[in-house]
């Protein structure tokens, strides 16, 4: 039998513990996780009303049955940040403090020519799920993290301004792409890595892009009478719209927008969302614009 994360941190806290009873719920009650910790190592003869004993003899018992039944060492850290060195103290990888996508990304290098290789491949057309620490960092220019899957997949075939030359491509993340990862790789950053931002251009592009770091710049499109035009439709508008809270935050707090301050005015005036698929559809020129 296996204990999930909360009640393997309970056995640790319990058996950490200098007191010689413990309280096992609330009211005269015993927990649902401390009721499986009791039948998992058989401790019913331990337990008197809602408390556990857990005199010095049974705290050295308790470490014995845990292990001896439970493959659990009480006295490491179970929830290591290394999955495999969980699995070899827990018998569980999943009680480790990290999952499995979080120190990778999903990248792929910006191609400028004969610019050196960051990663082991070459063609503009791929992208690879690699850890964080085999990317060598000091050859970085810049990193560009996009906020949608289908622009990070196309980014060759925006109508990108002057960047670079060694500029990595990273995607912000999602359900299956670990945002984790991307802000664990931005605060490794050497100093010198100019980041970029890359988002719809809306309310929510504005506050994904100034939550992505620090000293940041953006990626924003030039807005031509045709864009806008495209970008008016009902739907978009109503996209727009539904991003009032997003609208709210960014007019209370717009002495954080810096050089961004001129577009965001922008997009409020016209008040429509612009996708990074629109962008790409209607070949918008972007411009790199520093917060």
């Amino acid at each position: 039998m296996r204990l999930n994360k909360v009640q393997c941190n309970l056995l640790q806290k319990a058996y950490h513990s200098n007191v010689a009873s413990i309280n096992l719920g609330k009211k005269g009650t015993i927990s649902s996780n401390w009721k499986t910790i009791i039948n998992a190592l058989d401790l019913s003869d331990w337990v008197y009303q809602n408390s556990l004993n857990l005199d010095f003899a049974k705290r050295e018992e308790l470490y014995q049955l845990s292990k001896d039944i439970l493959g659990l060492d009480l006295n490491l850290d179970l929830h290591s940040s290394d999955r495999k060195l969980a699995s070899q103290k827990a018998g569980d990888d999943k009680l480790a403090g990290i999952k499995p996508n979080d120190n990778f990304l999903l990248s792929k290098q910006l191609h400028h020519g004969s610019a050196p290789s960051l990663l082991f491949y070459s063609s503009d057309q791929l992208a690879t799920r690699c850890p964080i620490d085999s990317l060598n960092l000091s050859l970085l220019d810049a990193v560009i993290v996009v906020e949608n899957l289908l622009a990070f997949d196309a980014i060759e075939q925006f109508k990108l301004p002057t960047l670079p030359s060694n500029t990595l491509v990273v995607y912000r993340g999602d359900a299956q792409h670990s945002p984790k990862a991307v802000k664990t790789l931005i605060n490794k950053l050497p100093s010198s890595v100019m980041l970029i931002a890359f988002t719809d251009f809306d309310p929510a592009g504005f506050l994904i892009a100034i939550n992505t770091g620090h000293q940041i710049h953006a990626l924003m499109p030039k807005l031509s009478p045709e864009l806008i035009k495209q970008a008016s439709s009902a739907a978009k508008r109503a996209d727009f719209i539904k991003q009032y809270k997003q609208t709210e935050a960014l007019d209370k707090n717009n002495e954080q927008l810096g050089g961004w301050l001129k577009h965001w005015n922008e997009n409020k005036k016209i008040a429509t969302s612009i996708s990074q698929e629109l962008m790409l559809n209607q070949n918008a020129k972007l411009e790199l614009v520093a917060l």
